[in-house]
């Protein structure tokens, strides 16, 4: 697993309800101490019956509550679904957070072929 400083996509989980609340209201929230300042797109995995990456959200800014709520919020400036998703393949669920490029999403048939290439954020 390769160590980066930066990230560029960090690719998430998200159930129905929350992929309909992030593509309406034009953001991804989460814990802070689950989020990189620096994440320049969130990439969404679609829960099951989806079960796939389908859309990528460019990050216009990002907003962090240090306070009692402790959440970041992504703020995306585009959104733009992949065509076509990125289904899951022959692998376990996406759960949590993983970092990964651009390229390497894009260059994906299944989210299996993503789990040799995700990277480690320190």
């Amino acid at each position: 697993m390769e160590t980066i400083k930066k990230i560029e996509v960090m690719l998430v989980s998200v159930r129905h309800r929350s992929f309909l609340d992030a593509i309406g209201k034009r953001f991804y929230e989460c814990p802070v101490k689950y989020s990189p300042p620096d994440a320049q797109h969130i990439a969404l995995y679609q829960t099951s019956p989806i079960s796939a990456i389908t859309h990528i959200c460019k990050v216009g800014k990002t907003e962090r509550d240090e306070g009692k709520s402790a959440l970041a919020k992504y703020h995306f400036s585009r959104i733009d679904e992949l065509n076509p998703h990125i289904p899951l393949g022959n692998t376990s669920p996406v759960q949590g957070k993983t970092y990964l490029t651009l390229e390497k999403i894009r260059g994906a048939k299944t989210v299996a072929d993503l789990r040799k290439a995700r990277q480690h954020f320190r």
